[in-house]
């Protein structure tokens, strides 16, 4: 399965902005628009997306998690701090940290994408998408015995 193409998320795009044309306070779209505008290379435009959601819903998780990640593009420090903070606040920390982790590899820092793995683990042992990351990291680290069985376990759960 090929991912999707730069002239789909653009035409998403323009669906989305024709719906906050009608609608341009919905934090949903806006958090929508900032995420193709991620995808699409443009993180900053992507940030004030996040924001302006989380001003109409300040409580929006999801929006603020996308807000580490195009935080993350510039400022890889700051953005795992919003991630840990992100997770201390949680009700479901366990997923805030799979998060983190995601955010770690996105930008090369694989050993803190497995303490947060591991975070995840001691919080959920049986997390289904901690297990599916750790295998993913560990096939990039050409482990694929360990990675099939992580897989296995993620089957499961």
């Amino acid at each position: 399965m090929n991912p999707p193409s730069e002239d789909l998320y653009q035409r998403y795009l323009c669906e989305v902005e024709k719906l906050l044309a009608d609608t341009p306070s919905y934090p949903d779209l806006l958090n929508r628009r900032g995420l193709l505008k991620l995808q699409l290379g443009e993180p900053e435009e992507a940030r004030r997306d996040f924001v302006a959601a989380l001003s109409r819903n300040s409580r929006y998780e999801q929006a603020r998690v996308n807000l580490a990640f195009a935080l993350g593009e510039r400022d890889f420090r700051s953005a795992i701090d919003l991630m840990a903070n992100i997770a201390k606040n949680s009700q479901q920390p366990h997923q805030r940290y799979v998060d983190m982790a995601r955010l770690c590899t996105r930008h090369g820092h694989v050993s803190e994408a497995w303490d947060a793995i591991y975070h995840t683990l001691n919080l959920a042992p049986d997390d289904p998408l901690a297990l599916h990351w750790g295998a993913y990291l560990l096939a990039k680290e050409e482990r694929s015995r360990e990675a099939q069985r992580w897989l296995l376990r993620s089957a499961r759960s």
